[in-house]
């Protein structure tokens, strides 16, 4: 761009220009220069010195130190499994006569689920029951017989002999009598499981049989479940079992709820590692109060220590030259470079704590913006800088 102005007969121009340099992610660094030159008629033109260059960062080309939990478990993976899982089967056999429940049948605890054909089972019953009547009458029988004989005894009317006798007699009507009861008791509860009940409260989940069926002791009825409570069995690397602890933290995903985050706690780890992959089992419990998880989809997540908190910065702030650790921070609105301590990496190596050499809400930046020179003035575009949760998000 030029400008003319004519005044006492001289001339007066300017030069305006805008250098752009690209940086990363297509952003740009602007840096103005302006450049002045002047002149009187007939005369060369005289130049004036330049301005300071300043650069515009854009916030994708920074960060800024933030203070948090550092994530450093171990990814896990598995299924989801009912905690409470019941296999239903049959105790008598017979004809099925009624059906209850289906799959996905929300059912209370006792709620009948099927009923079996009874008519045999109650002619057992009725049977019993008539034999312990007979036996129990047997048996007061006896024992009168008994206690004449003890008296007949005592008054030398009959022998010895005869009262053990009367004696054999009450104890073969106890024996009978305990017989009957015995039967008597299996057919009651032989009663009582006809009608097939659910043994806590849960959801139907399988149901392979029908109306009309016939079916035999042992054979399976229902599957029940209870899904308040899942758990995902997961391996862990013997490696990185020594993070893991009963009640450490997991953030689960699961297939079918996309953006959503599941918490789980570590119930228990198994004592033992696989001999051939030296993995240790762990079982990790998922609270599904509001029913939403079904059991048999994938969960795949991380197990989250409590490893306190810590600075951290994208790890892509961080430069690492001679065995020397330096970051490139804005401070006063100059480029600097300053010498760090860093420590640990978060879970998938995105972030990285500082020990020592920046404080909390230090800006620093990030990617090819990096090879700015120390001492150039800086400004930053319109929007706020990125913390380092926002500019690179830790795995769950």
């Amino acid at each position: 761009m030029q400008r003319f102005n004519r005044a006492s007969g001289g001339r007066r121009r300017s030069i305006l220009k805008d250098v752009v340099v690209p940086t990363v992610g297509g952003a740009a660094i602007i840096v103005a220069l302006t450049v002045g030159l002047e002149g009187c008629s007939g005369s060369a033109a005289a130049e004036t010195a330049p301005a300071t260059p300043v650069v515009t960062l854009v916030p994708e080309d920074i960060a800024t130190v933030d203070r948090r939990e550092l994530a450093t478990g171990p990814i896990i993976s598995g299924t989801l499994v009912a905690r409470r899982h019941a296999t239903v089967r049959a105790e008598v056999g017979g004809s099925v006569t009624a059906v209850y429940a289906d799959r996905g049948t929300v059912v209370a605890a006792g709620a009948p689920l099927l009923r079996i054909d009874a008519r045999s089972i109650a002619d057992a019953w009725r049977a019993a029951t008539i034999d312990v009547r007979t036996d129990e009458d047997a048996l007061a029988l006896a024992r009168r017989r008994l206690t004449r004989s003890e008296a007949l005894l005592a008054g030398g009317a009959i022998s010895a002999e005869a009262l053990e006798d009367s004696r054999q007699a009450v104890s073969s009507a106890e024996a009978k009598l305990a017989a009957s009861q015995s039967r008597l008791a299996a057919a009651t509860d032989a009663m009582a499981h006809t009608t097939v009940r659910a043994p806590f409260a849960g959801v139907v989940s399988a149901r392979p049989v029908n109306t009309g069926d016939i079916i035999e002791s042992g054979n399976v009825l229902f599957e029940v479940l209870d899904p308040t409570t899942m758990h995902v069995e997961a391996s862990v690397p013997s490696a990185q079992i020594s993070v893991v602890r009963v009640g450490s933290p997991v953030e689960l995903t699961v297939t079918g709820y996309p953006g959503r985050t599941f918490t789980g706690r570590v119930e228990r780890v198994n004592p033992a590692a696989d001999a051939a992959t030296r993995q240790v089992t762990v079982f990790i419990a998922i609270q599904n109060g509001d029913g939403n998880l079904v059991a048999g989809l994938f969960a795949e997540g991380r197990v989250v220590p409590s490893a306190g908190p810590a600075l951290l910065v994208p790890e892509a702030a961080i430069e690492r030259a001679n065995g020397a650790t330096a970051v490139v921070r804005l401070a006063g609105g100059r480029i600097e470079r300053r010498a760090v301590v860093t420590g640990r990496l978060d879970a998938d190596g995105s972030l990285i704590e500082i020990r020592s050499g920046l404080t909390l809400g230090d800006t620093v930046v990030i990617g090819v913006s990096r090879s700015l020179p120390t001492g150039m003035v800086a400004q930053i575009a319109a929007g706020k800088s990125r913390t380092p949760a926002a500019a690179t998000p830790t795995a769950r």
